[in-house]
């Protein structure tokens, strides 16, 4: 057994599931996290954040660390950060503000414009106004869209 993370409080809490587009996958991926849990021996509970309930969850387990298993939706746009900071918490992955900018892929992007990272062209576009033809972007090549607020591959179009 994992020392640190057994038996001081409440070992792992592994954040799974939510209600966003991208639930499929992160219920497979929490089962993937207890799994690997499991062969460490490390104690550990899956908490489905399909509701408001997973809150009180935590707050009763008391674990040592919340895995975030979440993809898309609240688990990644520093909402599910926020709360687990705010609960005293702590989490793997990015903290709340470079979880909300990450998420935003054009805010992300200008963010890193300024720093003077090289980002490959693009433009941000509103619903009703896509582009036709890659032509119509004033970009030219390949034409790639997708939502500026979903994670993974969701919505996304070559």
């Amino acid at each position: 057994m994992h020392p640190s993370l057994n038996g001081v409080r409440g070992g792992v809490a592994v954040l799974y599931g939510g209600k966003s587009a991208e639930r499929a996958v992160s219920l497979a991926s929490g089962k993937a996290v207890a799994d690997a849990l499991n062969r460490m021996q490390i104690a550990h509970t899956l908490i489905d954040a399909k509701d408001r309930t997973w809150l009180r969850r935590i707050e009763e387990q008391q674990p040592d660390i919340v895995f975030i298993a979440l993809h898309g939706g609240e688990g990644e746009n520093g909402t599910v950060q926020a709360a687990l900071e705010a609960m005293g918490f702590p989490y793997n992955g990015s903290g709340i503000l470079a979880s909300a900018l990450a998420m935003q892929k054009d805010r992300a992007k200008l963010h890193f414009q300024i720093s003077g990272i090289d980002v490959a062209k693009g433009r941000t576009y509103q619903i009703g106004q896509l582009p036709v033809t890659p032509e119509e972007t004033g970009i030219g090549g390949f034409l790639g869209l997708k939502p500026v607020n979903e994670g993974s591959s969701v919505g996304v179009y070559i």
